[in-house]
């Protein structure tokens, strides 16, 4: 329950600065949630991975990727 109380807090967030251009599809609480089956099942049909790592250096890496675009 507190990690949908976090998705609606921080996708409300983001939506109130989103750039409507850039990302016209409003987010939603679960885009915020990176463990919720949604990202699972997005990632399968993808061919990526999931966006849980059982490597906790490669996890900060992908985390420190997604937040700061690093390469």
């Amino acid at each position: 329950m507190a990690d949908q109380r976090h998705g609606i807090v921080t996708s409300v967030l983001a939506n109130v600065n989103r750039d409507a251009k850039r990302h016209p599809d409003p987010y939603r609480p679960n885009d915020f949630i990176y463990w919720h089956e949604s990202h699972h099942a997005a990632s399968e049909q993808s061919g990526q991975g999931g966006t849980l790592l059982l490597d906790a250096d490669a996890q900060s890496r992908l985390i420190k990727q997604v937040l700061f675009k690093a390469k």
